[in-house]
């Protein structure tokens, strides 16, 4: 009985430090932090066809002068740290400089992920040449999402590379706590990820139609983990005899790490799953 006992309180000991050790991982703790990260979402050419505009009767004119091409750019801004950015912060702005074949033609900016309603004053972004914008918020709370959208024309390029790659557009910055503003592939807001995640789960619904890539995919986890479960075991049993004499601590610690990995993959399972229904329906 006093075994038994002993057995179940290390398999509850087990579950418990992995149970905390996962939920430590997946959210852990956050001392002030001061972060700003910048992406590209959206870079198309409107239109940029010399021989369709001599074919056609559409015309874009700009200061007097016929423009051949147009290129939207959306350059998103999002503040993925714990404190609010504000204006005070920005010690010299974020200066945005565009290639010097670039005319800017037009600005706008909208708060694509608001975490507090306010007037946008697009004062905050200056138009300092034809090529540089100059962006000085009044303030991004954690969590928001501003958008600034762009729409340009280029002078002597090639059709084929009219729009922007992300390498040739530069940020300039002095932001009081933040060294570095990262640039990544893709922000996406709240709204967006909803719309993700329902896109995948009515996909989920679709294969339920079909069972079979579920029970493959089932099969090739089992076979898996078995295969971890083996090679964590078989190697260390004979240790196990000698340092550890009692039959009953040798199955314990063998089935450890087989309690180990069913507990850690039930809680990605569970933690990835819930949180894919979550910004399905309550995002």
């Amino acid at each position: 009985m006093r075994t038994f006992a002993k057995s179940t309180l290390t398999v509850i000991g087990i579950l418990t430090g992995t149970l905390i050790a996962f939920f430590a991982w997946i959210h852990p703790f956050k001392a002030e932090s001061r972060a700003l990260e910048v992406s590209f979402p959206q870079n198309v050419k409107l239109f940029a066809t010399p021989e369709k505009l001599q074919k056609g009767s559409l015309q874009f004119i700009y200061q007097g002068s016929s423009v051949q091409n147009l290129v939207y750019t959306k350059i998103r801004f999002h503040n993925n740290g714990n404190v609010p950015l504000e204006k005070q912060d920005f010690i010299k702005g974020v200066e945005i400089d565009f290639p010097l074949d670039t005319q800017i033609i037009s600005l706008n900016l909208s708060q694509a992920q608001p975490t507090s309603h306010f007037e946008l004053d697009q004062g905050v972004v200056n138009k300092i040449s034809s090529t540089q914008l100059n962006f000085v918020p009044e303030l991004i709370n954690p969590g928001e999402v501003l958008d600034l959208d762009v729409i340009s024309t280029r002078f002597g390029v090639e059709d084929q590379k009219i729009t922007y790659d992300p390498s040739e557009i530069n940020l300039k910055y002095e932001i009081y706590g933040i060294s570095k503003i990262n640039v990544v592939s893709n922000i996406l807001t709240d709204a967006e990820k909803k719309a993700q995640a329902q896109e995948k789960l009515n996909n989920i619904f679709k294969w339920t139609q079909n069972p079979l890539p579920v029970i493959g995919g089932i099969i090739l986890y089992l076979v898996f983990m078995a295969g971890i479960v083996l090679f964590l075991q078989f190697p260390q049993t004979l240790l196990f005899k000698k340092i550890f004499p009692s039959v009953e601590l040798q199955r314990i610690l063998k089935d450890a790490p087989m309690f180990i990995l069913s507990a850690i993959a039930v809680l990605f399972f569970l933690y990835f799953v819930g949180e894919f229904f979550y910004d399905a329906w309550f995002l």
